[in-house]
């Protein structure tokens, strides 16, 4: 199970098509929509609303690589937040962002 943070701050919970692991050409480039995809590690979660829906530890945050290049997309802020120890400061994530465990990605 993993988290789709979109950069409106809506979530929905998401689980690969094949129900183990995302196909990164096939599922995350289209819930991401982007090309490029850029891997944040987040390391042990201790978000407990990130737990309670499903997402396992340790975990990656995946994002479009391009997204601040992109004038359609906006800052996530709920996702900056997720990852606010990891980014540098002052840095934000732009466009939306896939939270899942290590072990689901492909």
């Amino acid at each position: 199970m993993a988290l789709l943070i979109r950069q409106d701050g809506s979530l929905e919970q998401v689980q690969p098509k094949n129900g183990t692991d995302f196909k990164l050409k096939d599922e995350v480039y289209g819930l991401l929509e982007c090309d490029t995809v850029e891997v944040i590690h987040l390391g042990e979660i201790r978000l407990k609303a990130l737990l309670s829906r499903g997402v396992k530890s340790p975990a990656i945050m995946l994002i479009d690589e391009e997204g601040k290049m992109n004038a359609r997309k906006l800052v996530n802020l709920s996702a900056t937040l997720a990852a606010k120890r990891i980014i540098q400061p002052g840095d934000c994530i732009v466009g939306h962002a896939l939270i899942c465990g290590e072990e689901e990605l492909l």
